[in-house]
């Protein structure tokens, strides 16, 4: 079985869980990519912070446009299928 399969298999078995079961899914893997890639919380504040405020001046300047949040939605849903 290839990964996508077995992403897709994973995906699907999942749907059947509750909502607090898959959050607390949801903070196990979090949690196991926390051990796997150590950081301080201030490290990655910093870090989205920097992000935002770049993001933020290339709206401003108009070199992104930007997209409506039913676009972003839809394309972030058609990224995880």
């Amino acid at each position: 079985m290839n990964m996508s399969n077995l992403l897709d298999d994973i995906q699907v078995k999942v749907a059947t869980l509750s909502a607090e079961e898959r959050a607390a899914l949801a903070l196990r893997l979090i949690e196991s990519l926390d051990a796997e890639y150590p950081t301080q919380i201030e490290d990655w504040e910093s870090t989205w912070l920097a992000e935002c405020d770049r993001r933020v001046a290339r709206y401003e300047s108009g070199v992104d446009k930007g997209v409506s949040l039913d676009q972003a939605l839809t394309h972030a849903r058609q990224r995880l299928r």
